[in-house]
C-alpha cells in the first residue's frame, strides 16, 4: 500500500487543474488526465472532473473516476 499512499500523497500536492468540460477547477478529487493524440506525432492533455467526464460518455461505456479507482484498490 506504499504506493497508494504515494499517489495520494502526490493528487494532494498537485496544482489546481481546469476541468475542460465545466471550467471549474478540480479540487477535493484527483483529476483526469485526457491525453489527445494529433497528426504528425504531436499531443495535448488536459484535465476534468471524473464526474465531468463520464456524464459526456454513453451510458453503455463503463468508466470509474479516478476517486472511484482509488476507493476499488482498497484506498479512501
Amino acid at each position: 500500500m506504499a504506493i497508494l499512499s504515494r499517489l495520494k500523497a502526490a493528487i494532494a500536492d498537485m496544482r489546481v487543474v481546469q476541468c475542460c468540460f465545466c471550467g471549474e477547477a478540480v479540487v477535493g478529487e484527483p483529476p483526469l488526465e485526457i491525453h489527445l493524440a494529433l497528426p504528425e506525432g504531436a499531443s495535448q492533455s488536459m484535465f476534468a472532473h471524473g464526474e465531468c467526464f463520464r456524464s459526456c460518455l454513453h451510458p453503455s461505456v463503463p468508466f470509474l473516476t479516478p476517486a472511484e479507482h482509488l476507493e476499488a484498490d482498497g484506498g479512501s
